[in-house]
């Protein structure tokens, strides 16, 4: 993603981990429309309920779709 000089239409990040929030939250304000897959049911499962709960929710806001309990194939 750092070499890239299209923006993307759609993409999609597998995991919910701190990284892949940053990365899909910066690409969906730009417009791109994003995807995130957990294994697991649960968001940003290693950090504070709190701070999860509100990052969960402001993804939400802008446009990211996220799927829980999904395998990738």
């Amino acid at each position: 993603v750092f070499n890239i000089i299209e923006q993307p239409k759609h993409l999609v990040i597998i995991g919910v981990g701190p990284i892949g929030c940053e990365l899909g939250q910066s690409f969906a304000r730009f417009g791109t429309k994003v995807t995130m897959i957990s294994r697991g049911n649960q968001f940003l499962p290693k950090e504070d309920p709190d701070a999860a709960s509100y990052l969960h929710q402001s993804l939400k806001d802008d446009g990211v779709t996220i799927l829980f309990n999904a395998e990738p194939t």
